[in-house]
Formats: C-alpha cells, structure tokens, sequence
C-alpha cells in the first residue's frame, strides 16, 4: 500500500497510528441520536484521558468546553456534527498544546483556519461579485490573523525568548570585537 493510500486510510479513521507520524489517533466522537458521545472501546475514564491529552488540559470539563467553543464557532452548514467535532479535535491535536494557554490559542489557531477557508469558498461560489470580494477580504483578515495567532502560540512555546541571527559584522581598523556569547556583569 503505498503512503498517499495510507494516509488517506488514516484521515478516514479505518487504521489506528498514523503512517506518516507515528502517533495514535486522537480520540473520536459519534452522533447519537442528538448528542456526540465518545466512539471508542475503551472505558470512559482512558477515552476521556486521551481527549485531554489530545487538547493539552488537565481537566475534561475544560477539554469539553474548548471543543464546544470551536464547534460552535465553525462554520458547519450541512456538515456531519460528529464529522466536524473529530475533525477539530485532530486539528488541535495536531497543534500539539502543552497548557490550557496553548490549548486556548490552538482552538483561536483551528476556528480562524477553518473561518476563513469557508469564507474562500463562499467567495468562489458566490454569484454576486460584491459579496464575493467582501468574503475574500474577510477571509485575507482572518487568515493573517491566523498567522499571528501562529506566532503567538510560537512565542509562548518558546518562552519569549528571542533569537537573533546576525550575518554581517564589520569592524573597522583598530576597532575590538568579541565573537561568542557574552553574559552581562552583576
């Protein structure tokens, strides 16, 4: 079986690891009759584990408010309810949220993305042109804030620490430098 065939196996949920990542799927969901309840056959208490992990908190009424917040919203006209929740909780997870900060800014992160590509398509099936270049415009602002919510979240990880990556050092005649790491006086 080749890897495009694997990985799209993976997105459907008909294999467990993912071939391209080797990690476990997240957690999964299912619609019965009105109300999402866990897909799985495991016990309640591992299932609700691996949702947590999945989101990066501690606790499952958070877990389960932080998808809530996202799958109410995302644009879903006409979508699989169950569909749309796992998609989600895979999106997050794939964030890789460490903390409830990060998984705060991973839900914003996933809401904007899926915001502004259904505004895209909106836009490109849309046949009043004024409408459409309204919804490119919103989706061109969601998806530069998406960009900065990206960088957040990156900052965050990295503790505020910057980096800076100098390439080009002149020093004039009689001039002195130092080359290395210089930690100041105290």
């Amino acid at each position: 079986m080749d890897t495009e065939q694997k990985s799209l196996e993976y997105m459907a949920g008909t294999v467990g690891p993912d071939p391209m990542k080797g990690q476990a799927q997240p957690p999964r969901l299912r619609l019965r009759g009105q109300a999402l309840v866990p897909d799985t056959s495991c016990d309640a208490e591992t299932w609700s584990q691996e949702l947590c992990s999945a989101l990066g908190v501690q606790n499952l009424d958070w877990a389960v408010q932080l998808l809530d917040l996202a799958l109410n919203a995302v644009p879903s006209e006409g979508a699989d309810k169950a569909q749309l929740a796992n998609t989600l909780i895979a999106a997050i997870a794939d964030l890789r949220p460490r903390d409830s900060i990060e998984a705060i800014l991973a839900v914003q992160v996933v809401v904007t993305n899926f915001t502004a590509f259904s505004l895209l398509n909106q836009a490109n099936t849309t046949n009043l042109p004024g409408l459409a270049e309204t919804r490119f415009n919103l989706a061109e602002k969601l998806l530069k804030l998406n960009i900065q919510q990206l960088r957040t979240l990156d900052s965050h990880r990295r503790q505020g620490q910057q980096h800076f990556r100098v390439e080009h050092i002149h020093i004039n005649s009689g001039a002195q430098a130092i080359v290395g790491t210089v930690h100041g006086g105290g």
